[in-house]
């Protein structure tokens, strides 16, 4: 047993295998216009297909997402967005799709909303 790990030790130390992420989010991967794919509020929830507001990645690290705009910031897998104070981070996820999640500050309502990359 002991042979495997020192083997182990040893692999890792050449770097074929990573303890660190083999890539991080760049701009360009997360750059695209994205619907309301679902929602969930308090357990209930569906499809939000819809709904008509876009938000809007660009690639120069900016936003918009209806009459709000800001700047973004990608750390590890969360999206931090400028002007998204109430539902604060998103986590990036599948290569298209981000989901914020966050209480209600009015009713303390556990909310999920899950946006997907149309274009």
């Amino acid at each position: 047993m002991k042979y495997y790990f020192f083997l182990f030790i040893f692999i890792l130390n050449l770097g074929f295998i990573s303890a660190a992420p083999l890539w991080s989010l760049t701009p360009e991967d997360v750059a695209g216009r994205y619907r309301c794919y679902a929602y969930n509020v308090g357990g209930s929830g569906g499809s939000c297909r819809t709904f008509t507001t876009l938000f809007i990645l660009n690639k120069d690290k900016t936003y918009t997402f209806g009459k709000s705009e800001g700047t973004y910031k990608i750390e590890k897998e969360a999206l931090l967005f400028s002007q998204e104070k109430q539902r604060g981070p998103a986590t990036f996820f599948d290569g298209n799709k981000f989901r914020f999640k966050y209480t209600s500050g009015t009713n303390g309502w556990q909310i999920e909303q899950t946006y997907l990359r149309v274009e």
